[in-house]
């Protein structure tokens, strides 16, 4: 049909012989008598290499989960020793920093020597991983180990003149 009556602008559907028959990217006809079994062959062997790397995949990753599981534990029974070995360094310093600090007090501060007592408390070489600016405390406590104020209001002098 010719006819402009229809919705299709007058062209009519291809019968079902003609639709079998061609491709809708082509007139040509589509030949039917192709073998497909070497292309089912193909699909099934390579259905068959995709479920071996699948198996073999599945494989590498329990035994990596099994590894990474090892080392976990092996790690944090390492972290575990070190942290306990740290409290225990951490506790023997601080028993040896508290009886200088009371042998320092008994002994009495005195002139000169109280300073160098108090130097003693305070680190005054540089520590990289303080991130504050102590320059001017140290500065100040040097100055005050090499020349001791007599009196409260020399130690504020010193201090002020720095």
């Amino acid at each position: 049909g010719g006819g402009g009556n229809d919705f299709m602008g007058g062209f009519e559907p291809a019968s079902e012989d003609t639709k079998k028959k061609t491709s809708m990217f082509t007139t040509a006809p589509i030949v039917d008598t192709c073998d497909t079994s070497i292309l089912d062959a193909w699909e099934e062997n390579h259905r068959k290499e995709l479920k071996e790397k699948r198996v073999e995949s599945e494989k590498k990753r329990a035994e990596a989960l099994k590894v990474g599981e090892e080392e976990g534990k092996a790690f944090f029974e390492e972290r575990k020793v070190q942290i306990e070995t740290s409290k225990k360094n951490n506790r023997n310093q601080e028993t040896l920093f508290t009886a200088e600090r009371d042998a320092a007090l008994k002994a009495g501060l005195i002139g000169k020597e109280s300073w160098e007592k108090v130097c003693s408390y305070v680190d005054l070489a540089a520590d990289p991983k303080r991130k504050a600016n102590v320059s001017r405390m140290k500065s100040i406590m040097i100055a005050v180990k090499s020349n001791p104020p007599s009196t409260v209001k020399n130690m504020i002098k010193a201090g002020a003149q720095l």
